[in-house]
């Protein structure tokens, strides 16, 4: 939209409208009815998309139609809790509702106690925690946000890893973090140590939610086979994936919540640790 401009002897001067004065004796600008039409209906366009009425005598329509056609419901800022610990929530000057997108800790990876010639050892990765998203009305102000830590990787030795964190937004929404993965003995004949599981499902996720998935079963065949298990992931955080190097060690998972793999040792060598699972997050957009 703009002025006519190109309408001959429109009368604008300096590109805009002017009253007539009948004192110097000078016109009034026209308006040809194609742009007075056009002015309008854009107006009437904006005013109907917010499902109002137009109403002739009332000048404040347009503004109510803006304010509903692109006001509520903007996001206006995001806030990123992902360190472990407990925060206060302070929303943003105008916020009026939420939506939570939040992970628990990660659960740790198992150890590999230390084998001899022979025996061989893989350990099982750890799980991820579970996942929520929510929309929040109410009653946000003031809340506590958790962030759950990951869990630590198991000890050098046949020793499990430690369960991660929750993560909570208040008593709305609980994220439980994930399993921890389980140790490993040496063996000399075929066998498995069994995954983490997934972790227990979340509590306030009226979007979305559910449980973090378990790492899976490790591999062993000794003398010459000995695969760690993946790590588990979710929609923020992918799983460590399992070791295949000759050199022994767990892979951490990348992201949020997520498990790292298992480690593994081959024949003589020495106890391996566990790795620690990813911490959690908590992501919060917020809406006028």
């Amino acid at each position: 939209m703009d002025f006519p401009k190109s309408v001959p002897s429109i009368g604008l001067v300096d590109g805009k409208f002017v009253d007539e004065d009948a004192i110097a004796g000078t016109p009034g600008s026209l308006i040809p009815a194609q742009w007075g039409n056009g002015l309008t209906l854009e107006v009437l366009n904006v005013i109907q998309a917010a499902g109002l009425t137009p109403d002739e005598d009332n000048n404040a329509q347009l503004l109510t139609a803006i304010k509903g056609v692109v006001g509520p419901g903007r996001l206006i800022n995001t806030q990123i809790f992902k360190v472990a610990g407990t925060f206060p929530y302070t929303p943003t000057p105008g916020t009026k509702s939420i939506v939570v997108e939040m992970v628990g800790g990660g659960g740790g990876s198992g150890g590999v106690v230390a084998t001899a010639a022979g025996t061989v050892g893989a350990s099982s990765g750890g799980g991820s925690a579970a996942y929520a998203k929510a929309l929040i009305n109410s009653g946000i102000s003031g809340v506590q946000v958790v962030v759950g830590a990951g869990g630590a990787g198991g000890a050098a030795g046949n020793n499990n890893g430690g369960a991660g964190g929750t993560s909570s937004f208040g008593s709305i929404i609980s994220v439980p973090g994930g399993k921890p993965g389980n140790g490993s003995a040496a063996f000399s004949t075929n066998t498995g140590i069994g995954g983490s599981g997934a972790s227990d499902p979340p509590v306030g996720a009226n979007i979305v939610g559910f449980s973090g998935a378990g790492s899976d079963t490790s591999t062993i065949l000794p003398p010459a086979i000995f695969r760690p298990s993946s790590g588990g992931g979710n929609p923020l955080g992918s799983g460590g994936v399992r070791a295949t190097s000759a050199v022994p060690g767990a892979v951490s998972g990348s992201g949020y919540g997520s498990g790292p793999s298992g480690t593994f040792a081959g024949a003589s060598t020495a106890a391996q640790a566990g790795v620690a699972g990813q911490s959690g997050v908590v992501i919060v957009y917020e809406y006028s």
